[in-house]
C-alpha cells in the first residue's frame, strides 16, 4: 500500500479496514462501526473510532492528510473509494 509493501494492522484496525472494504463506495456509519467492529450497541464516543481511522490512515494512505482510501463523510461516517 504506502510504500507498497505489507502493513502489520491492529486487530481493531483490520476489523475496520474489512469491513469497510466490504462496502466500497457506501457510506458506513459511525453508530454501524461501532456496533459491527467493536460490539457496541448503545450510542458510543466517537473518538475511538476517530482515532482508529486516524491511525490507519497513517499506515496505508500516502497522504494521511489528504486521505484517497478511507474517507470521511462529514457528520455521517466513512467509505471506502470505490475505486
Amino acid at each position: 500500500l504506502k510504500n507498497g509493501g505489507a502493513v502489520p494492522l491492529t486487530n481493531l484496525e483490520l476489523r475496520l479496514l474489512y469491513y469497510v472494504m466490504n462496502r466500497p463506495g457506501q457510506i458506513v456509519t459511525i453508530e454501524e462501526l461501532n456496533q459491527r467492529v467493536w460490539g457496541y450497541t448503545a450510542e458510543a464516543d466517537s473518538t475511538m473510532l476517530k482515532n482508529v481511522v486516524y491511525r490507519l490512515r497513517r499506515k496505508i494512505e500516502r497522504d494521511p492528510a489528504n486521505p484517497l482510501i478511507v474517507q470521511t463523510v462529514v457528520g455521517v461516517g466513512y467509505k471506502l473509494a470505490a475505486e
